[in-house]
């Protein structure tokens, strides 16, 4: 991965180089396309990475079908922040729905935008409803 200022000061070097890559994806019908560092650091990394923390989590049958529960009472739609204050008894009860909240969310049986960036607000749906 090259910054965009790198690909700026050798511009001059790199222009063989990528004349070179489009003509071999041109005869092979591709398309070459130049990346830089802000195609990558996007909020979809940072979701990636934060839900990557609970791959290893599993929820368990009582904390699934509470908050899948209260997401479906809630119309299908919410926020992380709102469905967890719904049902969390008291702080000890949020501290663990919370992982399994993003664990639902990282296997896909909650769903959520993975381009907004993340905060409390962020949506999250059942999946098959419209966002």
């Amino acid at each position: 991965m090259k910054h965009s200022t790198h690909f700026k000061k050798y511009e001059e070097k790199f222009a063989a180089r990528f004349a070179a890559a489009i003509a071999f994806a041109e005869e092979r019908g591709w398309i070459f396309v130049k990346k830089d560092e802000s195609h990558i650091r996007t909020p979809r990394l940072e979701v990636a990475y934060f839900l990557r923390a609970y791959r290893r989590h599993t929820p368990t049958d009582e904390q699934r079908d509470r908050l899948l529960k209260a997401l479906r009472d809630l119309g299908g739609h919410s926020t992380s922040e709102e469905l967890l204050a719904r049902i969390a008894h008291d702080e000890s009860d949020l501290q663990a729905l919370a992982p399994s909240l993003w664990s639902l969310v990282r296997s896909n049986t909650i769903a959520m935008d993975k381009d907004a960036p993340l905060s409390p607000d962020v949506p999250i749906w059942l999946p098959g409803d419209a966002e």
